[in-house]
């Protein structure tokens, strides 16, 4: 079985998308800033095979998404808003990967508590987006391990 890792992006994208929380949507690390409003991004930070899920034939494993929120401060007033718009993003994120377990059976489930290694969590933040010329944000950082049954095929 081949990771099918333009889908499981694409399958995450079309959570962030169908969400309408977010001004812009992206599969890939953003470089440079974005204007106003909620920016989603997301990129593969870990894939590590998983003891457990494997057998004597094949090895499963998780795949970990590092989802970004993020919201450039200097854009939006009052700063007080800023804080519950991330959160109340972050929190309709983690629902959805959450109700969707398998992301339409892509993958075998949203390791939640972390059974293969870290468990789906989101941290808040600060980043600065652009260089010298960026503009600091406000961040929601979500990691989404994903486990994949039977990925690889073990030979004698």
């Amino acid at each position: 079985m081949a990771l099918a890792v333009a889908d499981i992006t694409a399958a995450l994208k079309d959570h962030a998308s169908s969400s309408g929380l977010f001004e812009y949507v992206e599969g890939h690390a953003v470089l440079s800033a974005h204007g106003r409003g909620l920016a989603w991004w997301c990129y593969v930070e870990r894939m590590q095979p998983w003891a457990a899920r494997s057998g004597l034939a094949t090895t499963s494993a998780v795949l970990t998404y590092r989802v970004m929120i993020t919201m450039n401060t200097a854009t939006h007033e009052p700063l007080d808003g800023v804080d519950p718009l991330v959160v109340d993003a972050a929190d309709a994120l983690v629902r959805l990967y959450v109700g969707d377990f398998t992301l339409g059976g892509l993958v075998a489930n949203v390791d939640i508590f972390g059974a293969g290694g870290k468990p789906l969590v989101a941290e808040a933040g600060w980043l600065t987006i652009g260089g010298d010329g960026g503009g600091r944000y406000r961040s929601m950082i979500i990691t989404v391990p994903l486990v994949v049954n039977d990925l690889w095929s073990e030979a004698p």
